[in-house]
């Protein structure tokens, strides 16, 4: 995990852009638009300031607001799974 970045695809276009390739670029592999492409890349980058303890408060709210929306999303996805009697490995 990257600096506590949970979200496969902000890690995946954090990594692309690193590696130099233009916002253009990483939208066109993802099958994303370029603006997607850099608000993922700023919600990644607001993450790993949040982790490193530099971000200002709006940008830990921001994190943290993330955050409880992704352990929604699992809830859901457990909730489902667990109706449906399908068990996940």
């Amino acid at each position: 995990m990257i600096c506590g970045i949970e979200d496969e695809r902000d890690r995946t276009i954090l990594l692309m852009r690193a590696e130099g390739l233009t916002l253009r670029e990483v939208a066109d592999t993802m099958g994303l638009t370029k603006e997607r492409v850099r608000q993922l890349q700023s919600r990644g980058i607001r993450a790993m300031k949040a982790q490193a303890g530099t971000a200002t408060s709006a940008e830990k709210d921001l994190y943290a607001k993330h955050q409880r929306g992704l352990a929604r999303q699992n809830k859901i996805s457990e909730m489902k799974t667990a109706r449906n009697g399908v068990m996940v490995s």
